[in-house]
């Protein structure tokens, strides 16, 4: 295993995408390892030597592995403490103006 983070993921796995948003909100490289569901990939012996119950998320991090989104989220922040860097997507959403405009649209086809 080389150095640095490695995250395992499966399409269409929300826990998965748990802990990919956490590791890019926080700013933390990581290589990115795709399964694939309709293959064996999660039942082959190398998977489940690093997660024996089959399932993703997973990450490995030098020698260390890890499961369970949460856990995974925990170990993230452990890891990498500062505060997550802000996001053009979350920055302004709760200015009034925004209220506004949130509250205009959802009342324009409630009549």
């Amino acid at each position: 295993m080389k150095d640095g983070l490695e995250v395992t993921w499966g399409s269409g796995s929300p826990n998965a995408w748990r802990v990919l948003l956490a590791a890019e909100m926080k700013n933390i490289p990581y290589t990115s390892k795709l399964i694939e569901f309709s293959g064996d990939d999660i039942k082959k012996p190398d998977f489940l030597a690093i997660n024996p119950r089959g399932k993703v998320p997973v990450i490995r991090d030098g020698n260390y592995s890890l499961y369970e989104s949460l856990a995974i989220m925990a170990y993230l922040e452990r890891r990498n403490p500062k505060p997550a860097r802000p996001s053009s997507f979350v920055i302004g959403l709760d200015t009034p103006s925004r209220r506004v405009s949130i509250k205009s649209t959802q009342t324009k086809g409630a009549s």
